[in-house]
């Protein structure tokens, strides 16, 4: 079970790798199926969340947004960026019930096409007019900062 605790996006054929690496015992794709299933593992989407959240951050959020009596007046902006880990392995095992959450640092990337998506919606859904890509080229006018933000 360590090697799912230490890569859970693992594919059954590299598990078998490793459980060969490391014990020396050689076993069949199928039989690693079935002992997951076994054990309640499944594969699922991951979640991924940033090493930097912080449950103080979220609970003063969530106080904040209480004091709202009107969902109407709320209006929520976000970015998202595409890059190079666009393309990472979207899936992990976990145990059933269970989310497949992945704790990584997200930091700069080499890919050459980079932008940054800013949506802004409400409860009635994007506010297209606010919505703006962001070719991000190492420029100024490429970068998403707290001015542009």
């Amino acid at each position: 079970m360590d090697i799912i605790e230490d890569d859970p996006t693992l594919y059954l054929d590299c598990m078998v790798t490793e459980i060969a690496n490391k014990t020396g015992i050689h076993v069949s794709i199928n039989y690693v199926s079935k002992f997951l299933k076994k054990k309640n593992y499944t594969l699922k989407t991951i979640e991924r969340r940033a090493m930097r959240l912080d449950a103080e951050d979220m609970q003063r959020f969530l106080d904040e947004i209480a004091t709202i009596e009107n969902a109407d007046q709320i209006v929520m902006l976000d970015e998202s960026r595409k890059d190079k880990n666009s393309a990472r392995r979207r899936r992990a095992w976990s145990k059933k019930g269970k989310k497949a959450v992945l704790r990584e640092f997200f930091g700069p990337s080499d890919f050459t096409i980079n932008y940054t998506l800013l949506a802004c919606a409400d409860v009635n859904g994007f506010i297209e007019e606010a919505c703006d890509i962001v070719i991000r080229d190492g420029t100024p006018d490429g970068n998403v900062d707290g001015a542009r933000f």
